[in-house]
């Protein structure tokens, strides 16, 4: 129990486990959804762009 503190206790290694559980997080949630998500975006953009010349072409 000790060794587990004291491993914990090290400011410089609880910083890294914090910042890569971090980035193993971000990496498995956001890289599958923006590969199931980019079909949405591609429409939803493109329909922006459309409603944006709509707009500017009527004044």
């Amino acid at each position: 129990m000790t060794r587990l503190f004291n491993f914990l206790s090290n400011i410089d290694e609880t910083k890294l486990m914090i910042t890569g559980g971090i980035a193993i997080f971000t990496l498995i949630t956001f890289i599958p959804l923006t590969i199931i998500l980019s079909p949405i975006i591609k429409d939803t953009t493109k329909t922006i762009k459309y409603l944006i010349l709509k707009i500017i072409n009527k004044n």
